[in-house]
């Protein structure tokens, strides 16, 4: 049980309910098939399970599982409030639970680590920046030297601690510089 919603496995059947739509909605798996966000990870309204190629998102606010092919077997992912990642160093797929839908993007180099919080998600490596936004279901990309992050509910600061700051906004799935 998660904040909005519940998820019960039953051998080849996963059944996520929705607190919106009051309804289960099962999912036929492989028995291979992995939950990649158990409930200690703070995952308020979507489910990850990973079966087979696919990445499947159970949001509550819909009530659907949606899928999309996995790049590569993920080897960062999380999910958070209004966003879910699946990323690798071939690929980054995002998961918007306000959307309903999978958006991907490239990776931004290998061995891609997260930045969480509940409308955003920062994707990082080699100094290239992705920021993923829940409120949009939109990708945005930045090469910055090395930073701080900072992340808050919907932006995301970063900093290199000579006086330069970069700012990514969930709201508007965007980066912006301080002149």
């Amino acid at each position: 049980v998660a904040n909005d919603q519940a998820l019960v496995i039953d051998g080849s059947s996963y059944y996520g309910f929705a607190a919106y739509t009051a309804a289960w909605v099962a999912l036929p798996v492989s028995p291979n098939a992995t939950v990649l966000n158990p409930t200690p990870q703070q995952n308020d309204s979507i489910w990850l399970v990973l079966d087979g190629n696919d990445v499947w998102a159970f949001t509550a606010f819909r009530g659907s599982w949606v899928s999309t092919p996995a790049v590569a077997p993920p080897t960062a992912f999380r999910a958070r409030g209004t966003t879910a990642v699946a990323a690798s160093a071939a690929g980054i797929q995002g998961f918007s639970a306000l959307t309903n839908a999978w958006a991907s993007s490239p990776a931004p180099g290998p061995a891609p680590t997260l930045a969480v919080n509940d409308d955003l998600q920062v994707i990082s490596s080699s100094g290239n920046f992705i920021g993923f936004s829940g409120l949009r279901g939109t990708f945005a990309a930045i090469s910055l030297p090395t930073v701080t992050l900072t992340t808050g509910e919907t932006v995301c600061h970063a900093t290199d601690g000579a006086g330069q700051h970069w700012a990514y906004s969930a709201v508007r799935s965007t980066w912006t510089t301080l002149p």
